[in-house]
């Protein structure tokens, strides 16, 4: 039985639009943003849940393949 949801992540093409855009949904401020191993993350919460927004700098990333493949949307 699941008791508790620990972080839901979605990958997004564009960090500047989904930051726009989920803060603006959400009601909520980014609380943290850091570039590492290719991949801007931006982070917030929603209660107790923490949501991280992922989005490839690297055009060769596995995960740029995975948005041309399937777009955006949990990971």
């Amino acid at each position: 039985m699941l008791k508790r949801i620990h972080h839901i992540d979605f990958l997004v093409r564009d960090m500047e639009q989904a930051i726009v855009q989920y803060t603006r949904i959400f009601g909520v401020q980014i609380e943290n943003r850091i570039k590492i191993q290719g991949v801007d993350l931006a982070y917030f919460h929603i209660g107790d849940v923490l949501i991280a927004l992922v989005s490839p700098v690297d055009s060769q990333s596995p995960l740029t393949k995975q948005l041309d493949e399937r777009g955006e949307g949990l990971m």
